[in-house]
């Protein structure tokens, strides 16, 4: 892997040399403003590509030139939501899916001035976020009491979670709740997490960011799309046979549109001696074939380089430390490379019926060497540490066919789906470990040299799977809609020279009432399937894969002439064949665990009058251990709190002199949860956390200042064992050009 030009553990014997003031991050800020002008200057140089897109030459002299026309798109400022595609890998309105769906837009995390995916998590019933690998800023969550166990980009799985993700490339957030086997396969009961990207447009796009903010965050991005190039449409001529026919001139449409997304971001944090350094670039073409056929090819690459940081110990004593302390070492790091790329060929054969063909290939790869904290001695302040080396590769491959079409058995309407996918998953690594000097908590002396640690041998997991799945739409009356979905799984996994084939079948049966228009009554059921590979049986045999079942009922409605939707569910969820220790031999595992997860949430979106926009939501939830040889049942699931309430408002003056001027506040409620499970007495306390924004939009710029954890509140958040404090009170303030 590739070395960035200024990695961090060079970085800090840069430091050595040339000292600099003990407050973490701070960099030189010529070398700061060099680094952001480099990649702002390759940037900007995007737009000229539009040039590219000409109008024809006019053919005869019947025809009128008109002047040329450039028209720049506003970003839409409603939160007001009414599709998605995750539930049912099409574009189907929120009302008709029996399944909670949440869907956070683009708007809601520029408003809140969101930099980590993971923060879009507060405005989500049911959803906590956990810190991602070492501090990686990617995806991670728990999803009505149980983890993600990754997420998709687009519809394709990203396993790994050495992928960072950057929010400048994102369009929106789907989170499905509940097993979703039925189209995603093996998967985590709680439900997925779906980032869909930006994609070409066929307007004349061209968008800067920078942003600076506590910490010494300094974060610049762009923003460019537009038409590449374009082909003629023929007019529409006289007509002697119909003299009152219209009369059109030739126009043009779009045949090459594009899309490049880019960040660079430089930032300290608030926990000593943490750093990181980021550029992200993210390219999309689409060719417009003919009016009904379209390829798409996109990409995106990703460099992220930060200090490892494990966090704090599931103790007591952690919450007597400062939320800044480190129990590594400042020469600690890791250098992240994240590459993906792929295309989506759509050709429609006619208005109902239609065929996709998509692949994605996602590779991460990265090498770190951090002290790893590991238990705290009997003096209750001195932590035992050991000096970890790493390299971890990640492969994710999909290609997915389907073929979707509308028909009508008698009165009956149907949108049906059929796919096909195949897929490929490969984790392997190298770990190393030495030993390290210990160190107080209280009172930490740094400085222990990491030493040259020697790997050990390379292991290596993964899998190959085949899947086919059918999916119907049924529209029975107005009123009524019935979804039927089944989905056949062939998985071979692998673990070094261990093999393991397990199949899946995974239903899915939902139910709509709408009595009136705006309200939708649903019932539904869904199942889900995982694996279990990474245990061995006493007597050798494989285990049957963890299998879950959802129930699931709610009503959602459609309100102020559909500017403001609102869901309410309530849902049990049973995960079965869980890996327990073997009462009569511990070094091995049984099949009898059994967890549970009830609840109910409620969420409120959308844009009831122009320039007020709301977000609200609560849920709660009783996730707990129902069956397990050694864990007590009635134990609560980690990190999993039992009520949790968000809600984030603003508004923008819509006239006067104030016009452009606007305001917002946020309010986030998270009760006590335990730190780990089984639970070790250890509890993250509850809080109320405050924010709040402040900005200034005109046609061509807007100025933002968000204020976040304003009453400096002592937050923590758990990944099932270590603790991450989050940031106290910070500040960001962002400038946006559009030309």
């Amino acid at each position: 892997m590739t070395r960035a030009l200024f990695p961090i553990h060079l970085r800090r014997k840069w430091r050595s040399i040339h000292p600099l003031p003990m407050k973490t991050g701070s960099f030189p800020r010529n070398h700061r403003s060099c680094q952001a002008l480099r990649c702002l200057s390759a940037l900007c140089l995007v737009p000229f590509g539009t040039l590219l897109a000409q109008s024809p030459a006019p053919s005869s002299s019947s025809q009128v030139t008109l002047d040329e026309v450039v028209v720049t798109a506003e970003a839409d400022s409603s939160y007001t939501v009414t599709g998605a595609t995750t539930a049912t890998k099409l574009d189907t309105p929120l009302r008709d899916i029996p399944q909670a769906v949440n869907v956070i837009p683009r708007q809601i995390l520029e408003d809140r001035g969101v930099t980590r995916v993971q923060e879009a998590a507060d405005n989500v019933p049911g959803v906590q976020y956990a810190s991602g690998y070492g501090g990686l800023s990617s995806g991670s969550f728990f999803i009505r009491g149980f983890n993600s166990g990754g997420t998709y980009r687009d519809g394709f799985k990203d396993f790994g979670f050495l992928s960072p993700v950057d929010v400048v490339g994102l369009e929106r957030i789907e989170f499905l709740k509940g097993p979703s086997s039925v189209l995603y396969g093996q998967n985590d009961p709680g439900g997925i997490v779906n980032y869909v990207s930006k994609r070409p447009v066929p307007y004349s796009l061209n968008e800067l960011g920078f942003t600076y903010g506590s910490y010494d965050l300094y974060r610049a991005t762009g923003d460019f799309g537009g038409t590449l190039l374009s082909r003629e449409i023929p007019g529409t001529p006289a007509s002697a046979k119909n003299p009152k026919a219209p009369v059109t001139g030739p126009s043009t449409e779009p045949v090459l549109t594009y899309r490049l997304t880019g960040a660079y971001e430089d930032a300290g944090s608030h926990r000593d001696f943490n750093e990181s350094e980021s550029y992200y670039i993210a390219p999309s073409l689409t060719w417009n074939i003919t009016p009904d056929t379209t390829l798409t090819f996109f990409g995106e690459y990703q460099r992220y380089d930060y200090v490892f940081d494990r966090g704090l110990l599931p103790v007591r004593q952690t919450f007597q430390l400062p939320t800044s302390r480190f129990l590594g070492e400042p020469s600690s790091y890791a250098e992240t490379e994240s590459w993906r790329a792929g295309y989506e060929f759509v050709h429609k054969f006619s208005d109902d019926l239609q065929f996709r063909s998509a692949f994605a290939a996602i590779h991460s790869e990265q090498d770190s060497h951090f002290a790893q904290a590991s238990s705290l001695g009997a003096d209750g302040r001195t932590v035992s540490r050991s000096s970890t080396r790493r390299h971890e590769e990640s492969k994710n491959y999909t290609l997915q066919n389907e073929l979707s079409g509308r028909f009508n058995t008698g009165a009956v309407e149907h949108h049906a789906l059929v796919g096909v996918e195949l897929a490929r998953y490969e984790f392997g690594y190298n770990i190393g470990f030495g030993p390290l000097s210990s160190l107080d908590i209280f009172r930490p002396v740094y400085g222990a040299d990491l030493g040259e640690v020697p790997f050990g041998p390379w292991d290596e997991y993964g899998a190959d799977s085949l899947a086919l799945y059918l999916q119907d739409q049924i529209t029975l009356t107005e009123q009524f809609k019935v979804l039927l979905g089944i989905r056949y799984d062939h998985v071979e996994s692998y673990y070094n020279s261990m093999e393991q084939t397990d199949e899946a079948f995974s239903p899915r049966v939902g139910l709509v009432f709408q009595p009136w228009e705006p309200v939708s009554f649903f019932a539904g059921w869904s199942t889900g399937f995982n694996p279990n590979f990474f245990s061995v049986s006493a007597d050798g045999s494989a285990f049957d894969p963890e299998e879950s079942e959802q129930f699931e009922a709610g009503v959602k409605l459609e309100l102020v002439n559909d500017k403001l939707t609102s869901t309410i569910a309530v849902y049990d969820i049973t995960k079965e064949n869980v890996l327990t220790t073997d009462p009569a031999n511990p070094e091995y595992s049984i099949l009898t665990g059994e967890q549970k997860s009830r609840g109910a949430e409620f969420d409120l979106i959308g844009t009831p009058i122009p320039g007020w926009n709301i977000v609200a939501s609560y849920a709660y939830t009783d996730a707990y251990v129902s069956e397990d040889t050694n864990i007590p049942s009635g134990t609560k699931l980690s990190a999993v709190p039992e009520h949790q309430a968000g809600l984030w408002t603003s508004y923008e003056f819509q006239t006067g002199a104030l016009k452009g001027f606007g305001l917002g506040a946020g309010a986030y409620f998270v009760d006590d949860r335990p730190a780990t499970m089984p639970g070790n007495g250890v509890t993250l306390p509850g809080y109320w956390r405050f924010d709040a924004s402040l900005f200034y939009k005109q046609e061509k710029w807007s100025a933002q200042v968000n204020f976040k954890n304003i009453s400096d509140e002592r937050i923590y958040e758990s990944t099932g064992y270590n603790i991450y404090p989050d940031a106290p009170f910070n500040v960001q303030a962002s400038l946006t050009f559009r030309f």
